[in-house]
């Protein structure tokens, strides 16, 4: 089990993502905040399609929900340092 907050969001996520809907998704490994109709996906995660790491997840089911802009930038930065630093 693991202690890295954003885990529950980036795992087990590939049914709370639309295909050919425009998603707003955010990967905690590049630390982008993003619009996608479609991604791949592996082992019912999604991979971003940037980095490609399966550290992504729907905005809308997330704590990144209602959160400006710098304010997502601030907690993904904050999620990459504790998952990957």
């Amino acid at each position: 089990m693991s202690d890295l907050e954003y885990m529950p969001y980036v795992t087990n996520n590939v049914n709370q993502f639309v295909p050919n809907k425009l998603n707003v998704v955010a990967c905690v490994y590049c630390i982008r905040v993003y619009e996608a109709y479609n991604l791949s996906k592996m082992h019912n995660c999604l991979i971003c399609k940037y980095c490609p790491v399966d550290a992504v997840m729907v905005v809308d089911h997330s704590p990144l929900r209602g959160l400006s802009a710098p304010e997502q930038q601030e907690l993904l930065e904050k999620w990459h340092a504790d998952g990957f630093t």
